[in-house]
Order: C-alpha cells, then structure tokens, then sequence
C-alpha cells in the first residue's frame, strides 16, 4: 500500500527534517567522542566499565539494580562489570542493610586512582568545548537530549538520569547486536 502524498509530506516536513539532522548529530557526537576517548582511557578499560567507576565516584555505594537504572541498562549487564572491577580491585562489596541480596558496591582507593589517571587529558578536552558554550546552552541541551530519551525509552527519566523504578521495569528495546554494552558512552564528556 502506498503513502498518500499528504502523508508524504507531512514526512518531510521541516520539523522532521531538523528532528533527522539532530539525530544524525548526536550520532557523529557518539562517534567522534568514542574516539577521542581512546587515548584518555587508561589502560584496557572499557567506556562502559570506566563509566560504572563514574557514578560510584560521584553518588557513593549503590546496589546493582540502581546503576543499571542509571546506566539505563539491565542487571544482568551491571553485574558483568561489577564482577570485572572487583577481580580488578576497583570496586569493593559491602552489606545492604536494606536488601540481603542485593550488596552495596563501592569505589575502592585504586578505582579512584585509576579514574584520576586521565582526568587532565579529558580536562584539556572538556575545557576547549566549554569555551565556546554557555551554561544556558548546555541546560537547554541536556533538557531535549533528556526528552528524546524519555520518548524513545518509553520511561519518564528524572533529572539525576535514572528512570523511575516502576516504569523501569517495562521491557527495553533490544540493543542492537553489533553494540556491546562495553561500547556505551561513559557518564563525562569522554
């Protein structure tokens, strides 16, 4: 069956255009960022991995299914870097008095060298793209960014990024399989 001309050009209108043009942007951004972390990162150590130690840095100890919620991914993928960082010795496991089975993971003293070591090389980056943005830029970029998830997530994200718990339980897209969860962006810039 074949699209009406009205339907057709309701597809191309101007808002969808732009709509098209910033997707395609945040794609290339995704691109090009991936690729300027890879000198930053320190040693082996994957964006998704390195962005786990982030969280744990910036909010403390968290039981594994909050850092899926604030990755926006599963607990099952969570669990995977989890057992990485600790054989590694970047992240430690202690009781959770709210949940017997579930324990609180935190960042240990070496997690947190580690993360330091490319912490001026990013700065470097992430002050040249401060030059030339405004904090009114950057709020009002976060904030559409943050509605396109939530439309595409099918789960209202609140403003610390993660989804609200009941909502979050609704089944997530599949990722696609050419993406593994290691290839996900971190929480900074890089």
């Amino acid at each position: 069956m074949m699209a009406s001309p009205e339907a057709n050009a309701d597809n191309a209108s101007p808002a969808r255009e732009r709509l098209e043009e910033l997707l395609a942007e945040i794609n290339a951004l995704a691109a090009l960022l991936k690729w300027r972390a890879g000198p930053i990162q320190s040693g082996d150590v994957p964006p998704a991995t390195r962005a786990v130690l982030q969280i744990l840095q910036r909010r403390g100890q968290m039981a594994v299914p909050a850092l899926a919620r604030a990755r926006g991914t599963s607990r099952q993928n969570i669990q995977t870097i989890i057992n990485r960082l600790e054989q590694e010795g970047w992240v430690g496991l202690a009781g959770n008095p709210a949940h017997k089975r579930s324990d609180l993971v935190f960042i240990t003293e070496s997690g947190a060298a580690m993360l330091e070591s490319g912490a001026a090389r990013e700065a470097e980056i992430v002050d040249a793209v401060l030059a030339t943005t405004s904090p009114a830029e950057l709020a009002a970029a976060c904030q559409l960014i943050r509605r396109l998830r939530d439309v595409l997530g099918g789960a209202p994200v609140t403003d610390d990024g993660s989804r609200r718990e009941a909502e979050a339980r609704q089944p997530k897209p599949p990722k696609h399989e050419a993406e593994p969860a290691d290839q996900e962006l971190p929480v900074s810039l890089l």
